[in-house]
């Protein structure tokens, strides 16, 4: 499922990721490609993607040390979105990982986005159960991994 952002959802997402990353502590995550901002805003795209789908209210608190390890409360259940940046318009580029001491969550939401393209792709999703079956060391710590193809759809 493919949701584009409006010019105005990107600048919304550019503020808030900047005043996120301002009020940060520390981080976790190191990339030598992306800027922490950066990394928030990619976040953001996949959260307000699924916002939009759902008509759930986009999470806009600023937090010092991170959020609770999920994103919303959809059907009373917790839904944590990972996106990851890539190409939205190419199907199954990325498989979901989550670090094994993340889940907080009971469904995990795969989202594709770029910076430079206003689509965003919804991948998929997963239950906290399938994605813990499987896992994976890349090279910077253990993940489960949930392959793109065995994601369930969203309509």
């Amino acid at each position: 499922m493919f949701i584009e952002l409006s010019k105005p959802d990107l600048a919304k997402i550019k503020e808030l990721a900047t005043l996120r990353h301002g009020n940060k502590k520390g981080s976790k995550r190191f990339t030598a490609r992306y800027s922490e901002i950066e990394i928030g805003e990619i976040g953001l795209m996949g959260e307000l993607a699924f916002s939009k789908r759902t008509g759930l209210q986009l999470d806009t608190e600023i937090y010092k040390g991170g959020d609770a390890g999920y994103d919303f409360i959809y059907n009373n259940k917790r839904w944590e979105i990972k996106t990851r940046k890539g190409d939205p318009l190419i199907l199954n580029q990325f498989d979901l990982l989550v670090g094994v001491n993340e889940p907080a969550a009971d469904y995990y939401v795969l989202a594709i986005a770029s910076i430079n393209n206003p689509m965003v792709q919804l991948v998929g999703y997963c239950s906290r159960s399938q994605l813990i079956q499987s896992t994976i060391n890349l090279g910077y710590g253990e993940r489960y991994i949930v392959r793109a193809k065995d994601l369930k759809r969203i309509n």
